[in-house]
């Protein structure tokens, strides 16, 4: 119950604070995509909204784009080891370049599959990850 109204909190506060997030139902849509693409817990959710509107607060993104970007890569990069503020990082230096979050989002989720060694369907690419160790040293 109490991880139920942390989450409710989370995503009234982000209602609020967010630009362009039209209710809470969204809200706690986004949210609950990157708690658990981060296997974070409902408790972590004030937190995620935090780091979402210092960034939006301090560089040139806005909050929905952050959100919608965490919404589409966060379990990816999640299982290659990157970490919440990490992602939010990749995220915002990728939009600063492209003003698309989008694309920003699809290029993360590409990037991180090659390097583990994993093809657009989801197949093991054959011979490609042994090559990684070696060409990067």
């Amino acid at each position: 119950m109490d991880e139920s109204l942390d989450l409710a909190e989370a995503a009234l506060v982000m209602t609020n604070v967010g630009d362009n997030i039209g209710d809470t139902a969204e809200a706690a849509s986004y949210l609950i995509s990157v708690l658990k693409g981060f296997n974070l817990s409902d408790t972590d959710a004030m937190k995620v909204v935090d780091m979402i509107n210092e960034t939006s607060n301090n560089a040139a993104i806005d909050f929905d784009n952050i959100a919608e970007g965490l919404r589409r890569v966060s379990s990816t990069m999640s299982q290659t080891g990157t970490s919440l503020s990490e992602t939010i990082g990749l995220l915002t230096g990728g939009f600063g370049q492209l003003r698309d979050i989008e694309m920003v989002s699809s290029g993360l989720v590409m990037i991180s599959q090659r390097l583990r060694g994993i093809g657009e369907d989801g197949e093991a690419i054959d011979g490609l990850a042994p090559k990684l160790p070696e060409a990067f040293k």
